[in-house]
């Protein structure tokens, strides 16, 4: 099996549409193909990059007009995976799949874009291999593998508009790490992808925009030495994906400077483009902000009418280790330590509430969701979860991915709403992802008779499992109890206890009731 699939999350982000600061008109779309980047530009270690983004003005929300569902996406996490070549090169990648039935054309079109951009990964990895045993084998030095990671997340999704962002992290021999970041955006009800000129009448105003930022920031010390070549050019084949603030213009490493500076994230509020097109545009208040390591956003967390920065802070020492803080003004809190940032979102809950949701990988892909509210200008915590990393978000809810090991389960999922500073299950199990369909996992085997709960006509009644049955885990309670299902489909439960970490099955260890149990760390 080449790939492993390890997580599979569902990204359900609610946003209304209106016409703030829109024109009427309504441009014809076309359908444009993303094309990977030249690796040989990019060289820039992107663990010590500064991301930075202006946001100012104000956006809305209302209930989208169209009165169809919110299209939902499912975004899958996968291991590069082939053994032989693991001491030359590593990676992973992510896929994302409409599962709304609604958005039939949008489905289709993120099907096609994911499957060429699966198949270009593939590509790219069997050239990083190759170069990879070349350099391995002329220097006199270890270098480490080659590697290449694809990050995707969703930062809108509503009935007209579903935009996805890109963040490429990997080395290929070159002098330092690169990274590079793009968005791929469509119309969710006609599933064409969106290009710049779709947007209507705004690469003026956008110009405009970026330059008097530019100017701000050379202020600060920031040379921009290339601005003037190249403002031009980087608009006229932007990197840019559309979120709940607004339009957000992405300068690539040596887009602004001779040197790699940093890449940086400029976001136009829609208020400020007049001629942007009226059926892509937010109406109300932002209730989700995309948040991303070393971006700072300006909002009214407290609601004063006063806008305060927040700014999520990754920073990496001596060890490679990353030192996570959450600033909002000048007061800070530290999280913890980190490999990487796997989430993180700014939401305004309906009673008013304002929190940052994180969620990083602590060590091995051993994920950690936060939970910090900000409501009073001061990041305070509010609850953790030690086992998953966030998944989906709304007003009152969001949804979390968890590594579960129960009787050889793996990845699990559940949703929890926000309940005075806590997240607090909505369902009373995990659903695990995938379930039968682990077809590159193990399952449990039973060695012994095992006294199970099997459902008959509606009912559960107790039997037994006789030796040398396989069982495929569905769903936990992590507590007592594990659903599954058998090889022909029928449900059961076993009821279970931990002790020290060790489940016991009617007082006997899991280790004498099954064969081999499947890691599932």
């Amino acid at each position: 099996m080449r790939t492993k699939n390890l997580a599979a999350l569902i990204l359900i982000v609610i946003m209304g549409v209106g016409v703030l600061g829109c024109s009427s008109e309504k441009p014809e779309l076309s359908t444009t193909a993303s094309k990977e980047p030249d690796m040989e530009m990019i060289t820039e270690d992107s663990e010590d990059q500064k991301i930075t983004t202006d946001i100012e003005g104000e956006v809305s929300q209302k209930e989208d007009i169209s009165g169809a569902h919110v299209p939902r996406l499912e975004i899958t996490s996968t291991y590069y995976d082939n053994a032989e070549d693991y001491e030359y090169f590593y990676g992973s990648y992510d896929m994302a799949v409409v599962v709304s039935e609604d958005y039939p054309e949008l489905k289709q079109a993120v099907d096609s874009w994911f499957a060429d951009f699966e198949s270009a990964y593939y590509s790219s990895a069997d050239r990083f291999i190759e170069d990879a045993k070349e350099v391995m084998r002329s220097v006199d030095y270890d270098m480490g593998c080659f590697y290449r990671n694809e990050f995707a997340k969703v930062t809108r999704s509503d009935a007209r508009i579903t935009s996805i962002v890109i963040d490429e992290r990997g080395f290929n021999g070159a002098a330092h790490s690169f990274s590079y970041m793009y968005g791929l955006t469509f119309d969710s009800k006609t599933g064409k992808e969106i290009t710049f000129a779709d947007l209507g009448n705004v690469k003026e105003d956008v110009k405009s925009y970026v330059t008097n930022y530019v100017e701000q920031r050379r202020q600060k010390g920031y040379s921009y030495s290339l601005f003037e070549d190249n403002i031009d050019k980087v608009l006229d084949a932007p990197a840019w994906y559309l979120n709940g603030l607004g339009l957000n213009v992405i300068f690539n490493e040596y887009a602004f400077s001779a040197y790699p500076e940093e890449i940086t994230v400029v976001t136009i509020p829609y208020s400020e483009l007049p001629g942007f097109n009226n059926d892509y545009c937010l109406d109300g208040e932002a209730m989700y902000v995309d948040l991303m390591q070393n971006v700072s956003c300006d909002i009214d967390v407290d609601e004063d009418e006063t806008k305060e920065t927040i700014e999520l802070s990754g920073e990496y020492d001596e060890n490679r280790e990353m030192e996570l803080s959450l600033k909002v003004d000048d007061l800070s809190l530290e999280i913890g330590h980190c490999s990487r940032i796997t989430n993180a979102y700014y939401v305004k809950a309906e009673n008013g509430r304002s929190f940052v949701l994180v969620s990083y990988d602590a060590m091995s892909d051993d994920f950690v969701t936060e939970l910090i509210e900000v409501s009073s200008g001061t990041p305070e915590k509010a609850d953790e979860h030690q086992f998953g990393r966030l998944t989906a978000i709304s007003t009152d809810a969001i949804g979390v991915d968890c590594r579960i090991n129960t009787l050889g389960s793996y990845n699990a999922k559940m949703s929890y709403r926000f309940s005075e500073g806590s997240l607090v299950p909505e369902e009373e199990r995990f659903t695990f992802i995938h379930a039968k369909d682990w077809k590159d996992r193990m399952m449990p085997v039973t060695k012994a008779k095992v006294p199970v709960k099997i459902e008959k006509n509606g009912e559960l009644t107790e039997q037994e499992l006789p030796a040398g049955t396989k069982i495929y885990p569905v769903n936990t309670d992590n507590e007592s109890v594990l659903g599954f299902e058998l090889e022909d489909g029928t449900y059961g439960e076993i009821q279970f206890i931990r002790k020290e970490g060790i489940i016991y099955i009617n007082n006997v260890q899991e280790y004498d009731c099954f064969e081999d149990l499947p890691y599932a760390g």
